[in-house]
């Protein structure tokens, strides 16, 4: 945990780190959908729907309920 923690700082600290993980940067499908993946396995939520849709729209990622249901 205080790896992680080390390694949020430097990346804040740093401009070429904070640029190369932008929210956009690493929110792609693939990651949607193993957020998608993990919140099926711990038993699902409308929740989770309602906010993924919205964060997979805020970043320009192309997803929807049809998505969903082929998971």
């Amino acid at each position: 945990l205080r790896k992680a923690a080390k390694r949020i700082c430097e990346i804040a600290k740093s401009e070429e780190l904070s640029e190369k993980f932008k929210f956009k940067n690493i929110l792609n499908k693939k990651a949607i959908n193993n957020a998608f993946a993990v919140d099926m396995a711990m038993g699902g939520s409308t929740n989770t729907v309602l906010h993924m849709l919205a964060i997979a729209r805020e970043a320009g990622v192309a997803f929807d309920l049809a998505n969903i249901n082929e998971m």
